[in-house]
């Protein structure tokens, strides 16, 4: 495993982990190669005695948030969902959810996914990013630091919140 990004816990204790080995840049001929990986630890010693690889192939995963029987994944311009629908621990099905996400610093891309109270799905992007993304509902635009939220079943995104201080009418 290289440079993880995001961690998240199932259930069953399994640590979920977003991987990168290019991460901060790809670089000239590069291909994506990083991956989404689960560390199980099967003797409750506190080390994980197993690795699964989800999904490789991947460019900079910066999130990973398990929902609808699969995980999301915040990749590069795209929200993806995987699923293993033969038990083998290995996504046999990927969806690209949502894509137009901006990418113009891997430090700030979609990051930090999480559930919220709502049954949403919150992604964060920071600033100096633009983001355009296409929904069913139209095109949904963020174009600094701020909060995604989703409702996977009807796939309406849009903005949580943008850039509290210009919100508030401050400036810095």
């Amino acid at each position: 495993m290289h440079k993880p990004i995001q961690t998240n816990f199932d259930a069953r204790g399994r640590m979920w982990v977003a991987s990168s080995l290019v991460y901060p840049q790809i670089h000239p001929g590069q291909r994506g190669e990083d991956v989404i990986v689960v560390l199980e630890d099967r003797g409750q010693n506190g080390l994980a005695e197993t690795s699964t690889v989800l999904w490789e192939g991947l460019l900079i995963p910066t999130g990973v948030e398990l929902g609808d029987g699969g995980a999301y994944v915040g990749q590069s311009t795209e929200l993806l969902h995987f699923k293993d629908t033969d038990g083998d621990g290995k996504a046999d099905q990927r969806k690209v959810i949502l894509s137009g996400f901006g990418i113009e610093d891997t430090h700030h891309m979609l990051h930090t996914l999480r559930w919220g109270h709502d049954r949403r799905l919150y992604m964060n992007q920071s600033i100096y990013i633009h983001s355009h993304v296409k929904t069913p509902y139209g095109v949904k635009w963020i174009n600094s630091g701020g909060v995604w939220h989703l409702r996977p079943k009807i796939l309406a995104s849009g903005r949580f919140s943008e850039r509290l201080l210009q919100f508030l009418g401050t400036s810095f």
